[in-house]
């Protein structure tokens, strides 16, 4: 495998590879396992006009399958070797993380690959998936400190991409369709716009080779039109009283 210059920096081994993947690694020493995550740029500072939510509800439509994997087997494909697989959206990016003993890297590897280039994206999963995502907006909600820090990037930044609630809106997630979803994916889903990091029990070669092999090192580079958002004026810290009246009963 061809790789660009490796540099150390601070204990963190660096090096992009040729289709433009960042791969970082640090090794611990007296540890058996690694974690191992992908930072996709795709977060909620991306999106635009009818498309808020578009990032979270992808990361939740990856795990109803991909190429290799069904729901099922996603769900089950680390764990049964003792692991664990999570994902999250922020406004700056979507991460998929596993961690496994060390032994069991290359099916980390795989899983996060599949997870990353070969969702399926089916409409008859959407239709399933909007409601979950519908019940988490109403979970937030109700919880008044989730609350507190929607309110305060709303206010901070009206009109403007940070100012967008990760989750969406009830509008824009009953909106965004399954041809929505692949097209964003299509735009932002290419190597040069991941990091892929590891740390635990695995030296940089290793993780380097593990990347070969599992489709990482040689998935073609894409062509990505991403662009981040135009910098938000100056906060501007206003005093201002929110009052929110809801029945008692929770949803």
């Amino acid at each position: 495998m061809i790789a660009i210059a490796t540099a150390p920096e601070a204990g963190v081994s660096r090096t992009v590879l040729p289709n433009g993947l960042t791969v970082l690694s640090e090794f611990v020493p007296g540890v058996r396992s690694v974690a191992i995550g992908a930072w996709v740029r795709s977060g909620s500072m991306h999106e635009h006009g009818d498309q808020v939510g578009i990032a979270h509800m992808l990361e939740h439509m990856v795990f109803k399958g991909t190429t290799k994997y069904g729901a099922k087997a996603l769900a089950l494909s680390l764990e049964v070797l003792g692991g664990s697989l999570d994902a999250y959206t922020t406004r700056e990016h979507t991460s998929y993380q596993a961690r496994v003993l060390d032994e069991h890297l290359s099916e980390a590897s795989d899983v996060l690959f599949e997870l990353c280039f070969q969702p399926l994206l089916r409409d008859e999963d959407l239709r399933l998936e909007r409601k979950v995502i519908l019940e988490e907006i109403a979970m937030v909600d109700d919880t008044p400190d989730d609350v507190i820090f929607e309110l305060h990037a709303a206010r901070m930044y009206p009109g403007h991409a940070y100012g967008h609630a990760i989750l969406g809106t009830p509008a824009t997630v009953k909106r965004i369709s399954a041809a929505d979803l692949r097209a964003w994916h299509e735009r932002a889903y290419h190597p040069p716009q991941i990091v892929l990091a590891a740390a635990g029990n695995v030296t940089h070669e290793r993780l380097l080779d593990v990347l070969d092999a599992t489709g990482w090192a040689t998935r073609a580079r894409g062509v990505s039109e991403w662009l981040a958002p135009p910098p938000p004026p100056e906060a501007i810290m206003r005093e201002y009283t929110h009052v929110k009246r809801k029945d008692i009963a929770q949803t």
